[in-house]
């Protein structure tokens, strides 16, 4: 069986998961929850969902699950899902058609490189997100501070086993949820997702 950790939000469909699993837990910040889902206030992205189930399940993690957005099938379609479904093993879900370009001077921005996707390590999207805290320190606690280029799944939707997450102390995931949850879209989420790949791979 396949288990499912799945944040929803905008009162997204989650009615495809039942194609793979008969339950899953789901955590849901939209104005009409699910009934029986957890509700949790609109905060710190679908990471804060993820952080906070593996906070709360540390000592009793599933040994594989599927921890992702409700709307999976805008990062990865659903042929390229159905090849890695059954994976016990760390795998990031991902299509491989995101947009791959180089800037004016003929620089590459970003390109797939051994099935993930590689994008310049110049932190951009903080001029679009708000943020509080250092964001060379979080960098540096998810070890891409000194990377050109970073490795990661656009959606931040990954299998993982748990002894994956258990490379790091459940004090490791407390730190990080708590750099997101004063906004809605927190740039420290966006340096956050940029990392999930090398602190789990």
């Amino acid at each position: 069986m396949i288990n499912f950790v799945v944040s929803r939000w905008n009162n997204q469909d989650t009615g495809w998961i039942s194609q793979y699993a008969p339950s899953m837990t789901l955590y849901d910040r939209s104005d009409e929850p699910i009934p029986g889902s957890i509700i949790v206030p609109n905060l710190g992205s679908d990471l804060a969902d993820k952080f906070h189930f593996i906070i709360t399940n540390y000592n009793n993690l599933p040994p594989v699950a599927v921890y992702t957005k409700a709307n999976l099938f805008k990062y990865i379609s659903q042929p390229e899902f159905d090849k890695v479904k059954n994976n016990s093993w760390f795998t990031p879900l991902l299509t491989t058609n995101h947009r791959t370009y180089a800037d004016e001077s003929g620089k590459q921005v970003c390109y797939y490189k051994d099935g993930i996707y590689w994008e310049v390590n110049n932190m951009w999207y903080l001029n679009q997100h708000p943020f509080k805290h250092d964001p060379k320190e979080i960098q540096a606690l998810m070890g891409i501070d000194k990377m050109e280029y970073v490795p990661f799944a656009p959606g931040s939707n990954y299998i993982l086993t748990a002894e994956d997450i258990r490379r790091h102390p459940v004090e490791f995931y407390i730190k990080l949820y708590n750099y997101l949850t004063y906004a809605v879209y927190p740039g420290e989420a966006q340096i956050l997702e940029r990392g999930l790949y090398n602190i789990w791979r």
